[in-house]
């Protein structure tokens, strides 16, 4: 079998296109009040240029919430 290393380049320029997305996993913050388990999400938005990153744990994953 022959096998070859391609990849692909995307060029990007700076500060035009930001990625966004959930993350895969499912995690959990806990009420210091009440002991409740509340599960968040992640959110990530990375600046594909500089792959500079943000993240912010979320209660839900609907619109408003990640464009807030």
């Amino acid at each position: 079998m022959n096998a070859r290393q391609l990849t692909s380049h995307l060029l990007h320029k700076p500060g035009v296109v930001t990625e966004v997305d959930w993350s895969g996993s499912k995690m959990a913050v806990v009420d210091r009040n009440t002991g409740e388990i509340i599960p968040v999400y992640l959110f990530v938005a990375t600046l594909p240029y500089s792959q500079y990153s943000y993240i912010e744990p979320c209660f839900n994953m609907k619109r408003d919430t990640w464009l807030r």
